[in-house]
Parts: structure tokens; C-alpha cells; sequence
């Protein structure tokens, strides 16, 4: 794949995974916080989603490079490895900001986390899926 290219599509599907993720995020956790107005869900959310992004496009560069040199397909295996490793290692990232921002206890804020990877962990396999048969069908030749 040519290095702009894929640059290109790495952008695209980062910023499009967070675009949506700030919107399913806000409404899960109003869902689970009802104490919290509506803007601190929607802040917290998109504070999350803004270190997810930086997260997502160093994690794909590494997982993509592993890909490379590996030589692995995309099968099911292996994007549950991929959306398993993402959302694990967000998770210890969030569980402290979720602790402060709600005041939570950690067990409060891992079961909060622990809600949200289960929808993020169906989300991140999905979406990927998606977005790679829509990539491909534009892109027949990569």
C-alpha cells in the first residue's frame, strides 16, 4: 500500500471509530451515571475519545506493522486479538479518569469500564469490518 495512502486511511478510520464512539459513549454513560448532567457525560466522553484517537492511530500503526512483517490475514482470530489489545489497554487509562471525574471507587469505575468494553469491544470488531470492506471495495488494488 503506498505511504500516503495509508496514511490517508488511517486518519479516515480514526477519526470516523471516534466520531461515533463520542456519541455511543455519551449515551451509555448517561445510562449508567444518571446523577451527572448530560455535558459531563459528553465531556468525559469526548475526553476519552480524544485519547483513544491518539491511542488508536499509534496502536493500528503497531498492529499493522506486526501485520506486515507477520504476514497475517484479517480473519476473526485475529481482530478479536486486535479489538481485545485496544480496548485492554485503554482500559488502564480510563479506569483512574473515571475514578476522578465520577468520584467513583475503583471497583465503581472498572464495572463502568467493564459496561463500556463489552459495547466497544463489539463496536471496535464491527466497525473495523466495516470500514475494511468499505476501504477495499473503493481501493480494489490494494
Amino acid at each position: 500500500m503506498q505511504h500516503g495512502l495509508q496514511r490517508y486511511r488511517k486518519i479516515i478510520y480514526v477519526f470516523m471509530y471516534e466520531f461515533f464512539a463520542i456519541i455511543f459513549g455519551a449515551i451509555i454513560m448517561t445510562f449508567f451515571d444518571h446523577e451527572q448532567s448530560h455535558a459531563s457525560t459528553l465531556t468525559i466522553s469526548v475526553i476519552v475519545s480524544v485519547i483513544a484517537m491518539c491511542w488508536n492511530y499509534l496502536f493500528n500503526t503497531l498492529f499493522e506493522w506486526a501485520e506486515d512483517r507477520f504476514r497475517f490475514q484479517r480473519n476473526w482470530f485475529i481482530r478479536t486479538v486486535h479489538a481485545t489489545g485496544f480496548e485492554g489497554t485503554l482500559m488502564l487509562v480510563c479506569v483512574p479518569l473515571y475514578m476522578f471525574w465520577f468520584d467513583l471507587s475503583f471497583w465503581g469505575a472498572f464495572q463502568m469500564e467493564a459496561s463500556l468494553l463489552i459495547f466497544f469491544f463489539f463496536y471496535t470488531y464491527v466497525y473495523t469490518w466495516i470500514f475494511d470492506r468499505i476501504w477495499l471495495r473503493k481501493n480494489p488494488n490494494i
